[in-house]
This record gives C-alpha cells, structure tokens and sequence, in this order.
C-alpha cells in the first residue's frame, strides 16, 4: 500500500526540485512474536534545478566556443587566429574544471553537462587543427595539383561564394619556357628594320650584321632573356600564391560550417538525451 506524502508544510529550496515522496508500509512477522512489525518506507524522488547551470556554465561555454568559430573569419595575415583558438581551448578547461569539482567524482556515469564539455573541447581542439591547416595553405608556394585547384577553388568557391575574379591555373614554371633564341631574335631584328623597298646591298648588310651580332648585341640579347625569365617566373610564382590563399579563404568557409553546424547538432543531440522526471 503506497501513499503520497504531504507537501503542505515544505520549503522551497533553491537547487533541488522534488518531484514525488512516496510512503509505503511493511509489517514482517518474527518467530520470537506473534505481532507483525511494521515499517514505514518513504521514497524521495528529487531533481536538480537547472537555470544555475544554464546561466553560469552552458551559455557562457556556448559563447566562447562561437569566438572560436569566428577565427576563421580573423585575416591569416593577423597572426591571432592561432592564440585565439588556444585561449578559448584554456577558458573551456577552467570550465570544465569548475563543472568537475561541483559534481560527485564517480566513475559509473558521465553527466551530460560533462559530456557536453568534452564535446566542445574536441571541437575546439580540431579547430585549431583545421586553422593551422587554412594558415600553410595561405602562405604556400608550391605548384598547386589540378585535381586540387578544380575540387576546392572552382568547385567548393562556387559554393561558398568565395570564386572572386576567374584566372587561368599555372603550372610550374618550365625551364624550356625560358631559352631565348638568338638566331629569332637577329631575325626578328632583320625583319624589323628590313624595308620593303630597299636595295639588295643594304638587304645582305642587314643579315651580314643580325647573322653575326656584335658583342653588344649579344650582351643585350642575354639581358632580354634573363628578364623574360625573371618576368614569366614573378608571374608564375604570383600565381600560385594566388591560388593557394584562394584555396585557404575556400577552406575557412567550409571549416566555419562544418564546425557551426557540429556544433548545433551534438547540442541538440546532449540536451534532448535530458530524461523527464515529469511524465
């Protein structure tokens, strides 16, 4: 036989909510006396308030780990990014060992705010792997792979709006692109400077003189090929750094939602594994 118990003469109390008190009576028989033995077993059923956690622990975690989502919006330039992401790592282990020392150390079960304090440090902690990955990308100044340019700069910067002005992908520069001929040039001189209308003696001086340039000539020819190269290669290696920081700025959108969205997901997930006492 179970009964209620009274409430009427109950305190409120500011952390514990209780959620039923039930009485049930035992009578046992002993073989030393004919009369039963009652017992009176009372059931307390209570439930943690939870606007002192909320308040004090879930939205300021919240908070600081959307500061380290918006790194990946801080310029790569800045040189921020990195301790930002670090900072927040260390503002959620103060947390987290704050929500540690206010709950019973027992290792039968984890409580879901634990659970969801782990959670944001291992996002947080694959964020600062994902940022300083967005950061090599930025200042590398090697040949980009085709396959790479056309997935993440001409597929995913469609995508996240990050395409910018369209520029033809350059290769490495190759050392043949470079050889200046000489003969080509003496004729492209002669052809230059070869009127239509002259005579056949200043014709044969002319292919006289570019057949067989002079020191100068050579000289000049020398210059003009190590500023072809000079040229082509700035080009070239502006180019790439152009593509690879493309690249980067492609990566910081689809790390900021990716992570947003993780983010929301396990939140979502952790708060509505909340059991309900009431029902």
């Amino acid at each position: 036989m179970e009964k209620q118990a009274d409430l009427g003469n109950y305190i409120t109390n500011g952390e514990w909510n209780i959620i039923d008190i039930r009485a049930k009576r035992h009578e046992d028989f002993y073989p030393c006396c004919e009369e039963p033995y009652p017992s009176i077993i009372f059931t307390v059923r209570v439930r943690r308030r939870m606007l002192y956690y909320v308040s004090n622990l879930i939205i300021p975690c919240a908070v600081i780990a959307a500061l380290a989502f918006l790194s990946f919006y801080l310029p790569v330039d800045s040189g921020e990014r990195i301790s930002l992401v670090i900072t927040v790592l260390l503002a959620m282990t103060v947390y987290m060992l704050m929500v540690s020392n206010s709950m019973p150390p027992t290792s039968e079960v984890i409580p879901l705010i634990g659970k969801y304090y782990l959670a944001v440090m291992i996002e947080i902690a694959l964020c600062l792997v994902a940022t300083c990955m967005t950061i090599r990308w930025h200042h590398n100044d090697t040949p980009m792979p085709r396959w790479l340019h056309s997935i993440v700069v001409r597929g995913c910067g469609k995508f996240f709006c990050a395409n910018g002005s369209e520029r033809p992908f350059l290769d490495a520069p190759s050392p043949n692109s470079y050889n200046v001929n000489n003969n080509q040039m003496a004729l492209a001189t002669r052809s230059e400077y070869q009127h239509p209308n002259s005579t056949n003696t200043r014709t044969v001086q002319l292919r006289e003189i570019t057949s067989n340039p002079t020191t100068d000539m050579e000289s000049i020819y020398k210059d003009l090929s190590v500023l072809s190269k000079k040229a082509e290669s700035d080009e070239t290696e502006e180019g790439i750094r152009h593509d690879w920081k493309k690249a980067a700025q492609v990566l910081d959108r689809l790390f900021f939602v990716i992570f947003l969205v993780t983010f929301i997901l396990f939140s979502v997930i952790i708060f509505t594994a909340i059991p309900n006492y009431d029902s």
